[in-house]
């Protein structure tokens, strides 16, 4: 019997697999693993109505890393890393019972280039370049839902054959509502971006003590006749581009500070503070353009021994980003932990 194709996800995953099994073993990004604009798990308490708190967890697998390589950072040049992530979104609501909302799913893969360059006189010649630029260039594409087999409209009812966006009204005149409870949302995407980060560097290769980045990119969702596709209806509402942008700075403080703590005894208390403004703008959509901004800032202690978690607090602002909530506003407050794979200071000792 012959096989049903895989969806483009699926095929996304198992070429990032095959690429990464012939030059390196894939794994998780060790806690001395140089990575860059990785995305970061959080979660917190929310101040929006009827939210309690949100999750945010990413796992990243890494197929091949370039910048695990010292000398890419002497030498400067051009590198690549592959990487295979899971994102999600989960958000419990306030109330008796504590419902879930209807979760998040993106697995992607993403393929990033970069180029680095040494940049300034040396103070020594064997000391390391003060300065370097980082261009990066990033391509990839994955899929995005929730999980859910409802009609993407409310008060719509699903009859045998519908796709989500074909179900027959139960109102006259029909309800041009999304359906927030059970409506099915889903999408397959390509992207790409562009960033340039400005880094001043640290005692290691690999490691540095401040950062400067900006840049941003452009997400297109595919419109087809699969399930996973997003509909035509769907797409003309939420737009069939997404522009994304970020400006973030870092730098470590408090370095060499230390602090005795009863039963804990010596305390590093070495961290690095991150500002960042990022958001996004969905084009071509019927309504005209809309979006969101979020301006975050996060306090990170240094963790040699593993991946570094700190607290953060974030303003949002804008139209919501929890999948077929696009329509609905979201200003709030968001406060809680957040567990960084891409530490400022990379290579640690």
């Amino acid at each position: 019997m012959r096989r049903p194709p895989l969806p483009r996800p699926a095929i996304l995953v198992a070429a990032a697999l095959l690429a990464g099994t012939s030059g390196c073993v894939a794994h998780m990004p060790r806690s001395d693993e140089p990575t860059m604009l990785l995305e970061r798990s959080y979660v917190g308490a929310s101040t929006a109505s009827g939210q309690s708190f949100e999750a945010a967890p990413a796992l990243h697998v890494l197929l091949h890393n370039g910048l695990d390589d010292p000398d890419v950072f002497e030498r400067g040049g051009w590198a690549s890393a592959l990487s295979a992530s899971f994102l999600a979104t989960l958000r419990v609501s306030r109330g008796d019972s504590a419902p879930v909302r209807t979760p998040t799913y993106e697995p992607h893969a993403k393929l990033q280039l970069f180029h680095l360059d040494p940049a300034g006189a040396r103070p020594a010649p064997s000391a390391p370049q003060p300065w370097m630029r980082m261009a990066v260039l990033e391509l990839g594409g994955g899929h995005r839902s929730n999980g859910q087999r409802g009609c993407s409209l409310d008060e719509h009812v699903r009859r045998p054959g519908d796709g989500d966006w074909e179900c027959a009204p139960a109102t006259d005149p029909p309800s041009t509502a999304l359906n927030l409870d059970d409506g099915s949302f889903t999408t397959n995407f390509v992207a790409g971006g562009a960033y340039l980060r400005l880094l001043r560097t640290g005692d290691q290769p690999g490691a540095f003590t401040s950062a400067l980045t900006v840049g941003g990119g452009l997400e297109y969702e595919v419109a087809c006749g699969l399930g996973a596709c997003m509909p035509q209806g769907m797409r003309r509402r939420f737009g069939p581009v997404n522009a994304r942008y970020l400006a973030e700075w870092e730098a470590l403080v408090l370095r060499g500070r230390t602090r005795r703590v009863p039963l804990l005894g010596t305390v590093h208390l070495d961290s690095s503070l991150r500002a960042t403004l990022s958001g996004n703008v969905h084009l071509g959509a019927a309504r005209g353009p809309f979006g969101d901004l979020s301006a975050e800032v996060a306090i990170l202690p240094r963790n040699p021994k593993g991946m570094v978690m700190g607290l953060f607090v974030r303003r949002h602002v804008g139209y919501d980003y929890l999948n077929i909530r696009f329509e609905e506003r979201l200003d709030a407050w968001l406060f809680g932990l957040v567990l960084d794979p891409t530490p400022l200071d990379g290579a640690r000792r």
